[in-house]
């Protein structure tokens, strides 16, 4: 083959664009208008994606197999997600974390039948990671709205439980 790799050239890699342009936008609008749970949300998602490109700074991964560095950031990222939706008085945090919970498994696909296709390894990743931020930005917009209409939004559940009593 002669000339540039054509899988990083940038030919064809508009979905790549796609993902950093709804990163910074999903990010900086849930930083700026999020309530607690949207915010630390953003922090998490930009703290995987930094540490995924720390992890694997040259472009030779391509999917081929599975990047232990990269597994490892993805499923912090998995625990960090349900641990936010374990605490936060909202629903799309379980969503999200059920859309990262999906890329790890696909991580642990690959090691249990290393004949699957690279492609359709990426596309776990895409299938993931795209509609997390989409939902972090429509979740800022619905933080919003409940603030614009309630005058509140209450970041963090109450617990469920009651506490125990002495001699109940």
């Amino acid at each position: 083959m002669t000339g540039p790799d054509p899988a990083w050239s940038g030919v064809g890699m508009w979905h790549v664009m796609l993902f950093y342009f709804l990163l910074a936008g999903s990010s900086a609008y849930a930083l700026w208008k999020g309530g607690a749970p949207e915010r630390i949300a953003a922090v998490i998602i930009l703290l995987a994606t930094l540490f995924t490109l720390l992890v694997a700074p040259d472009k030779s991964w391509v999917f081929g197999s599975v990047h232990a560095g990269i597994f490892l950031v993805d499923l912090s990222m998995f625990v960090a997600l349900v641990a936010l939706a374990l605490h936060a008085d909202r629903f799309w945090p379980l969503w999200m974390s059920a859309m990262q919970g999906f890329g790890v498994f696909g991580h642990i696909s690959v090691w249990l039948a290393p004949s699957i296709k690279p492609v359709v390894y990426a596309a776990t990743h895409a299938i993931a990671s795209y509609p997390i931020l989409i939902l972090l930005a429509f979740a800022t917009y619905r933080h919003l709205r409940r603030v614009s209409a309630n005058g509140a939004d209450p970041s963090w559940a109450e617990p469920s439980y009651a506490p125990m009593r002495a001699g109940a």
